[in-house]
C-alpha cells in the first residue's frame, strides 16, 4: 500500500528536477543553455535531456541533422519544441546569393556558384528535385536537371518549363561529411557541408532532419524541408513518440515510423510536396495512430518518373508496408490536384502492412483514392470516409487471403 502514496511524490520529485533548455541562432554551444544563455544547436540539447526535460527552439534557421537517444516517460516525456509563436525552420538547403546567369551558347542553361559539393537542387515553386545530369548536351536537352564542375563550383541548370531560375527559387543541397553510424540505421555523422573540389564517395547521402530512437519523445512546432532523407524519422527501438503540429516541405519523405516501433502517434502536421511519401509507415510496429494530418501533393515529381530514384522509396501522400498491427488512420485530409504527383490515381496506399485491425475512419481524399492489402484473419473497418474522384480497392496479395474489410457510410464523389 505504502508503494501507492509514494508515487505522486516522486513524480513531483521528478517535475521538479526537469530542465527546460533553450536554442537560438546567436546563442553557443559553451552556454548553459538558459533563456539568457542559449545554446546554438538543437543536437547539444539533445546529448543533455533527461526524462521530463523540454528543448524551446527560438525562431530562425537551423541546419543540422539531430539524432535522439534518450528517452522519456509517460509521466515525464522529453519535448522539442519550435518556440510558440515563431517561425523556427530546420533545413539542409542554402540558397544561391548570387543572380543566375544565362551560359553563352545555350538555350535553356543558367549558371551559379557554389562552395558546396551539391547533393540535391530543389525549385521552391513547384517543391520538385531535379535530376543530375553528366554533360551540357544532356542538360540543355533536360528541364528540372542540373550538372556540377568539381573544378570550379560552377552549378549549371535548366529549369522546369524553362524558367528562369531567378524568378522560382533554386534549393541547394549540399553533401554532409560523415558515414552511416554504426548499429544505428538511417543515420551519419556530421553536419558540416563539404567543398566543391571534394569527391562525396562513400558519404552517407540521406541525412534527416530528426532521426528518434528514443520512447516517451514529443516533437512539434517545427518547419522542415529540403533533407534528402525524411524530415522527422522515428526508428526502432522508438515507442510512444508524438510527431505533431509540424509543417514539412521538400525532402524525399515527410514523416516515417520505421521498424518496430510501438505507440507512436503522428498527429496534426502539415506535409507538402515531397518528392516520396508524405506520411509512411515501414517495418512491423503495432498500435500507432496517424490522425489530423494534412497532406497536399505529395509525391513523384517530373523530371522523375513514378519512385525512380527522386524518393525514399515510395510515392504516395500516405503509405503503409510492412507488418504494422493495429495502426489506424483518422481525420486526415489528403489533397492529390496535381497529375504529376499523383501515382495510378490512388493517394493512399496499404500494402502487405494490414495486420489483426485497421481503423480508417473521418478521412477525406481529394483526386484520388486507397488500395489495402492485408494478412489472412485480419480486420477493418473503413468508415465515414470521403474520396473525391478515386474510390477504395481491395487487394489481394499472392501468399495471403482474400481480404474484406467492414465498410460503412463512406461517400464516394466522382
Amino acid at each position: 500500500m505504502r508503494i501507492f502514496f509514494l508515487l505522486p511524490l516522486l513524480t513531483a520529485v521528478m517535475s521538479l528536477s526537469a530542465a527546460e533548455y533553450f536554442v537560438a541562432g546567436n546563442g553557443s554551444d559553451d552556454a548553459p543553455g538558459s533563456r539568457e544563455a542559449p545554446f546554438l544547436t538543437i543536437g547539444k540539447a539533445a546529448a543533455l535531456v533527461q526524462p521530463g526535460d523540454v528543448v524551446t527552439v527560438r525562431g530562425g534557421t537551423y541546419r543540422e541533422q539531430i539524432t535522439i537517444r534518450s528517452s522519456g516517460t509517460a509521466e515525464a516525456p522529453i519535448i522539442f519544441r519550435g518556440a510558440p509563436g515563431e517561425t523556427v525552420v530546420l533545413t539542409a538547403g542554402y540558397t544561391f546569393p548570387a543572380a543566375w546567369q544565362k551560359t553563352a551558347g545555350y538555350r535553356s542553361i543558367w549558371e551559379n556558384t557554389s562552395p558546396y559539393a551539391v547533393n540535391h537542387l530543389w525549385e521552391k515553386r513547384r517543391g520538385s528535385r531535379y535530376l543530375q545530369v553528366e554533360s551540357f548536351s544532356l542538360l540543355d536537352q533536360q528541364p528540372g536537371a542540373f550538372l556540377c564542375s568539381a573544378t570550379d563550383g560552377k552549378v549549371y541548370v535548366h529549369a522546369l518549363e524553362g524558367r528562369d531560375p531567378n524568378l522560382i527559387g533554386i534549393v541547394q543541397v549540399p553533401w554532409y561529411g560523415g558515414k552511416a553510424e554504426a548499429g544505428f540505421s538511417g543515420g551519419r555523422t556530421g553536419n558540416t557541408p563539404l567543398p566543391y573540389n571534394v569527391d562525396p564517395a562513400g558519404v552517407y547521402p540521406w541525412n534527416k532532419g530528426f532521426i528518434v530512437y528514443g520512447e516517451h519523445i514529443i516533437i512539434e512546432n517545427f518547419q522542415i524541408t529540403y533533407f534528402p532523407g525524411q524530415a522527422i524519422r522515428i526508428n526502432a527501438p522508438a515507442k510512444h513518440c508524438v510527431v505533431r503540429n509540424n509543417t514539412v516541405l521538400g525532402s524525399t519523405c515527410g514523416i516515417m515510423l520505421y521498424g518496430d516501433v510501438e505507440g507512436c502517434r503522428v498527429v496534426g502536421n502539415y506535409v507538402s510536396r515531397v518528392a516520396g511519401t508524405g506520411i509512411q509507415l515501414t517495418g512491423s510496429g503495432r498500435q500507432c495512430q496517424v490522425e489530423d494530418n494534412f497532406l497536399f501533393n505529395n509525391g513523384s515529381c517530373p523530371p522523375f518518373i513514378d519512385e525512380d530514384n527522386a524518393s525514399s522509396g515510395n510515392i504516395y501522400n500516405i503509405a503503409h508496408y510492412g507488418g504494422y498491427e493495429l495502426v489506424d488512420f483518422k481525420n486526415n485530409l489528403v489533397i492529390g490536384d496535381d497529375d504529376d504527383r499523383r501515382t495510378h490515381s490512388q493517394l493512399m496506399r496499404c500494402k502487405g502492412g494490414v495486420r489483426k485491425h485497421t481503423v480508417q475512419s473521418g478521412n477525406v481524399f481529394v483526386g484520388g483514392g486507397v488500395t489495402l492489402y492485408a494478412a489472412a484473419a485480419s480486420t477493418a473497418l473503413i468508415a465515414n470516409n470521403t474520396c473525391v474522384k478515386g474510390k477504395y480497392h481491395v487487394g489481394k496479395l499472392s501468399t495471403e487471403e482474400v481480404y474484406a474489410p467492414e465498410f460503412k457510410d463512406n461517400l464516394f464523389w466522382s
